[in-house]
């Protein structure tokens, strides 16, 4: 949401990493079970970085795979980080999608 200014500020970064990028990750930290999920995490620098071997159900090639290219850096689809938050459905999430959902309709009309 950041990268496409639909946030002025985030409260952590989510990277996702595999192979090397996940061995070089395991490191520098301890790994641990991610809530809400069942994949793996890192989390580097009193957990405003968090480097997870998947997001959710979406497998770290698939995010890679399909990823949004925005200033040369790989992104998570909108559309991918709608469906997690309606997964999660907390309060902050709810707005969250809301205001994803008007800038998308925007970018498509």
């Amino acid at each position: 949401m950041l990268a496409h200014s639909i946030k002025r500020e985030i409260h952590d970064l989510d990277i996702v990493a595999r192979e090397g990028a996940w061995e070089k990750a395991a490191t520098l930290g301890e790994i641990v079970q991610a809530p809400y999920s069942s994949a793996k995490v890192i989390y580097l620098c009193d957990g405003k970085i968090e480097i997870l071997d998947r997001w959710f159900q979406w497998g770290a090639s698939d995010l890679i795979r399909t990823a949004e290219m925005i200033e040369g850096l790989p992104f998570v689809p909108l559309r991918i980080t709608v469906d997690w938050k309606r997964k999660l459905g907390r309060p902050e999430d709810k707005r969250d999608i809301e205001v994803i959902e008007r800038f998308l309709a925007q970018d498509y009309s």
